[in-house]
């Protein structure tokens, strides 16, 4: 089942915890319950999240924390935000007040809701309740500024973070990185990713690729430079590796540079997806 939830393979999950839950002779704990609302929260299925919790009280287990955090994330991915603040409610009813991980939830479900402004006010208010907010809360916070063009708020954000002895991770220097990556403020990621070096962790694949989205926009020579460091170091190179140092090239109208990553992509095994083989078509096709 754990194996299953890593995968995202939420169709078994729900097959099985519905068999345990209605036919078989298995009395279900608060886990199985739990499992389900999360699977149906991710298929989009409010009512059937929201009527599993509705049979979990029914048959007298008690809710846990995991269980309204599920809830809230399930309102939130389908939109429903009168739903989610109901939650709080049923939460107060049933003598839980709002922790740090419903918050977490809460905002990240709104954040991948597409409902950036609800996902702030409710981060601001979280702040307001004394909820301390983690590294996820401010690596969500920051992520959403950066999808938004707007990297000054992100390392405002990353600041604010540093100055409550909040520790950030290597996603929370990720998503630094990237807001400034979006922008095309390559010095600042550089910066960025001097102080994840100086914190003492190890960037990873991810960490390089922002790197190259930060160079690709026209210093091509600083993409090249990060591609070479991934292989020194054994990092290899992803297909968006690739496709973002043949970006480079191509603004530069170097075919033959974007033709020998092509090459060192098929050696690595990858298949060349749509945005590399359309990026080839048209550097063909400005060139002659």
């Amino acid at each position: 089942m754990v194996r299953l939830r890593l995968n995202k393979q939420w169709g078994p999950i729900i097959l099985i915890c519905e068999w345990i839950l209605k036919r078989s002779s298995f009395k279900p704990d608060v886990i199985c319950y739990n499992l389900l609302i999360d699977a149906y929260g991710n298929n989009l299925n409010f009512k059937k999240a929201e009527s599993t919790y509705l049979d979990l009280l029914e048959a007298l287990c008690i809710a846990t924390e995991d269980t309204y955090a599920l809830l809230l994330k399930s309102y939130c991915k389908c939109g429903l935000l009168d739903h989610a603040e109901a939650v709080f409610s049923e939460m107060l009813k049933h003598g839980f007040l709002p922790s740090t991980k419903v918050y977490n939830a809460y905002i990240d479900g709104l954040a991948k809701g597409k409902d950036a402004h609800q996902a702030l006010a409710i981060f601001q208010r979280m702040k307001r309740e004394n909820c301390e907010p983690t590294a996820e809360t401010y690596t969500v916070v920051i992520n959403i500024y950066g999808k938004e063009n707007k990297s000054y708020m992100a390392l405002e954000v990353f600041h604010e973070m540093k100055s409550r002895k909040c520790k950030p991770n290597i996603c929370t220097y990720t998503a630094t990185m990237n807001a400034f990556a979006r922008d095309g403020l390559c010095e600042k990621a550089e910066e960025i990713f001097e102080q994840l070096h100086e914190a003492g962790l190890e960037p990873d694949v991810y960490v390089y690729n922002v790197l190259l989205e930060a160079y690709r926009a026209g210093l091509h020579e600083g993409a090249h430079a990060v591609f070479d460091e991934m292989n020194r170091l054994g990092i290899e190179p992803t297909m968006k590796s690739h496709m973002l140092l043949i970006s480079a090239y191509s603004r530069l109208g170097n075919i033959q540079k974007c033709e020998e990553i092509m090459g060192q992509l098929h050696l690595s095994g990858l298949t060349p997806d749509t945005f590399v083989l359309n990026t080839m078509l048209n550097l063909y096709g400005r060139l002659g």
